[in-house]
């Protein structure tokens, strides 16, 4: 017994050293942080879900607006709320929509609903609304919309008649006849061979004057006629296509309970209303020089 405590105590340091070694290193081991799964979910190191748009669709897209545009800012938002980080493209509006079908984009934006569309698509809630108004020529005797009832109304080549389109003009049994762009219809009334256009109420009086030039020969009518939503959607091809409108559609009801929306909104409507006061006092400065200031201007 002896011998053995004599032993004992003979190794105790290579005993305790050998016990110090091993703590350490897998002590060291198992307190040090553990490498966090989840780290690899956050929005920064996903990989960014690739949406289209199209161009010059004023308020909503245009390079004109704050952010890109309004639907471009919501779009944003809603995503950011989703935790999701976005790839944005800008593509002529029909290449953009073939390519979402084929499965390069996830989704685009901003659409109103047709029946065609639906058959592919799905629809988020809507994202924008947009006023519509009419326009006649400035000679034009139709100062409001009971006049109107089975006129000439000009469409451009590509206006989608959504369910509300179909319904009013339906109601008032509009003769339709097409033209190459909102431009060509512009035309056709002046010309009196259209009666009445339709026009996007948010256009701000400097958006007039750059798609029709002078707004001399034409006149808005007071009324507003309706609002058409504005939504983001998704090809029913693409295997997750359901959740991630569902998800979409969550955001975006979030983002609007806590104000982060009409915030947003509200921007917008501030800005456009500014660019309208912008104008005014613009034109209001002009028509008060002088004729020859006038010519002198226009000379350079």
């Amino acid at each position: 017994m002896h011998k053995l405590i004599q032993n004992i105590v003979r190794n105790l340091p290579i005993v305790l050293i050998w016990a110090f070694t091993f703590v350490s290193h897998f002590g060291l081991a198992i307190n040090a942080p553990m490498p966090n799964d989840s780290s690899d979910e956050s929005p920064t190191n996903k990989p960014a879900l690739q949406l289209v748009t199209g161009s010059n669709y004023f308020p909503y897209i245009s390079d004109k607006a704050p952010d890109g545009g309004w639907s471009q800012a919501l779009i944003e938002a809603v995503f950011k709320h989703m935790g999701e980080r976005v790839q944005i493209d800008i593509l002529p509006w029909a290449r953009g929509m073939q390519w979402t079908l084929d499965g390069r984009y996830v989704g685009t934006y901003p659409y109103v609903h047709s029946a065609k569309r639906e058959a592919k698509f799905y629809y988020s809630d809507p994202i924008n609304w947009v006023p519509v108004k009419m326009y006649v020529s400035a000679e034009s005797e139709y100062t409001k919309l009971s006049q109107l009832s089975k006129k000439n109304l000009c469409l451009p080549h590509g206006y989608t008649l959504d369910s509300w389109s179909t319904q009013f003009f339906g109601q008032y049994e509009f003769r339709i006849s097409r033209a190459k762009d909102a431009n060509a219809c512009a035309g056709q009334i002046m010309k009196k061979w259209s009666d009445v256009g339709l026009i996007n109420g948010y256009f701000t009086s400097s958006e007039l004057m750059s798609r029709f030039g002078s707004l001399d020969n034409l006149r808005l009518l007071d009324d507003e006629i309706g609002k058409v939503p504005l939504h983001f959607i998704v090809p029913k091809s693409l295997p997750n296509a359901a959740s991630i409108v569902q998800q979409f559609n969550l955001s975006l009801h979030a983002i609007s309970q806590s104000g982060e929306k009409q915030i947003i909104d509200q921007r917008f409507i501030t800005w456009l209303k500014q660019q309208d006061e912008e104008t005014d006092a613009l034109n209001t400065t002009t028509s008060s020089l002088p004729e020859a200031i006038k010519n002198e201007k226009r000379a350079h």
